[in-house]
C-alpha cells in the first residue's frame, strides 16, 4: 500500500472536539498539493491529527480539482467518525462544526 504524506500543505484547519464534561481535544486537518500519478490519475494527500494520533491518506481523482474536492468531502466523514468514537462534538471558531464547506460568514461573527 502506498504511503501518503502531506509535505506541501495546500490548506489546514483547526477543529476542537468538546465533550459534555468540558473536556477538549484539538484536531488538525490538512490537505496537501495534489500530485499527478499517471495521465488521468491525481492523488491528493490529506491527514487528520486528533490529540497525538495522526493518520495520513491519499484520495484519487481524474484531475487535481476532483482529488482536492474528494479529499475535502472525505475529511467531513473522518471528523464525524472521530467525533462519534470520542463521544464529543466538533466545533470550529466556537460554533458547531458541520462541514469543511461551512459558510464563510461563520468566521466573521
Amino acid at each position: 500500500m502506498p504511503k501518503y504524506e502531506v509535505t506541501d500543505v495546500l490548506a489546514e484547519r483547526e477543529i476542537l472536539f468538546r465533550g459534555d464534561d468540558g473536556e477538549e481535544l484539538s484536531c488538525t486537518v490538512r490537505i496537501g498539493r495534489p500530485e499527478l500519478r499517471s495521465e488521468h490519475d491525481w492523488v491528493c494527500p490529506y491527514d487528520i491529527s486528533v490529540g497525538k494520533d495522526r493518520r495520513s491518506f491519499g484520495i484519487y481523482g481524474v484531475d487535481a480539482i476532483q482529488a482536492v474536492v474528494l479529499a475535502l468531502k472525505t475529511l467531513d466523514v473522518e471528523i464525524e467518525v472521530h467525533a462519534k468514537e470520542l463521544d464529543m462534538k466538533p466545533t470550529w471558531l466556537g460554533e458547531d462544526f458541520s462541514s469543511v464547506f461551512d459558510r464563510a460568514d461563520v468566521a466573521r461573527k
